[in-house]
C-alpha cells in the first residue's frame, strides 16, 4: 500500500512504487510481498463487530471494500511518552 493513496502499487524487479498520477514514492524492495510496516493510524470495525488496527492507505482500501464497516482515527500518541 502506497500511505497516502491506497491499493496503487506495481513491483517488479525487487523494487515497487506508487502508480497515483504524480506520487513520487518508490520503494527499493518488493514492497507488495513484505508485510505493511505502516504505523496503525485507525480501528476498522466490520458489521459483525470485528476489529482491526490499519494504517492510512490499508484503512482507506477498507472503507472502499468492506461493506457496513466503521473507520475510526486513532488518536494520536502523546509527544512526551504518554505521561500527563
Amino acid at each position: 500500500m502506497c500511505p497516502e493513496h491506497g491499493n496503487t502499487l506495481q513491483a517488479t524487479g525487487g523494487r515497487a512504487w506508487c502508480t497515483a498520477s504524480l506520487c513520487p514514492r518508490e520503494w527499493g524492495y518488493d514492497r507488495l510481498s513484505n508485510p505493511c510496516t505502516e504505523p496503525a493510524t485507525y480501528k476498522i470495525t466490520d458489521q459483525k463487530g470485528a476489529v482491526a488496527l490499519f494504517c492510512d492507505g490499508h484503512a482507506m482500501d477498507a472503507s472502499k471494500n468492506l461493506e457496513g464497516a466503521t473507520t475510526t482515527p486513532l488518536e494520536p500518541e502523546a509527544e512526551d511518552g504518554g505521561h500527563d
